[in-house]
């Protein structure tokens, strides 16, 4: 950048006045903004320094935002499914033992009290299944699908019910890429059985002009 010399011949001293004036205020300008270039080390720090380039930044920074956005999820994806796959092997260990513990208990040899401290580690290995299948990472349990801000497991009625969900949440790791991060606690624990349907009525209505060979039951007998 250099300050040119004016062209001034005849022309009023107004003139010349103004268009020095002018001159050195559009010097001035430039100068501070080379000094702002230098103290940010950024070629564009206002869109009135370069419009065009200023809106390819723009794009460049909801980019960069948006890959940012997409980083966060596999990571918090990767460290929920890393602690479901801690948890899967906890639960394989738990299943060994209780297979162990019952095979060493077949048999008409083995006596009541070793079938009653077979029982007492049964127990305590079905409460830490349960504890796994109730499993929370942040507030959120990792075997509930999308119902994740409630236990998926509850015992009820001397067993253990099911009343998570089985749609699992997802979640966006690329532009259109959406994939599911959980797996689902019905399929993992074997929660949910085929329904059981049949013709016969078992709970039929009586009354006086009832015969006893209606009531044979759902084996006929």
């Amino acid at each position: 950048m250099s300050v040119l010399p004016l062209q001034l011949a005849r022309v009023s001293n107004l003139l010349r006045t103004n268009t020095a004036t002018a001159r050195l205020a559009t010097t001035q300008g430039q100068l501070l903004q080379i000094q702002n270039q230098l103290s940010t080390g950024l070629r564009v720090n206002s869109v009135s320094d370069d419009p065009q380039a200023s809106a390819m930044i723009q794009q460049l920074q909801k980019l960069l935002e948006r890959r940012a956005g997409y980083a966060d999820n596999i990571r918090n994806a990767t460290s929920q499914l890393n602690q479901v796959d801690s948890s899967l092997g906890d639960l394989k260990t738990l299943l060994d033992q209780a297979k162990t513990v019952a095979s060493a208990n077949v048999g008409s040899d083995v006596t009541p009290e070793a079938r009653q401290n077979a029982a007492t580690v049964l127990d305590s290995i079905y409460r830490q299944v349960l504890t796994i299948s109730n499993t929370q990472r942040d507030g959120v349990y990792l075997f509930g699908g999308d119902r994740s801000t409630s236990p998926p497991f509850v015992e009820e009625g001397g067993g253990v019910k099911f009343v998570g969900s089985t749609q699992v949440l997802t979640n966006t790791f690329d532009d259109g890429v959406t994939q599911a991060f959980q797996i689902g606690g019905a399929d993992v624990f074997g929660a949910l059985s085929t329904r059981v349907q049949g013709a016969t009525n078992l709970g039929p209505a009586m009354s006086a002009s009832t015969r006893l060979s209606d009531l044979t039951g759902a084996t006929n007998d």
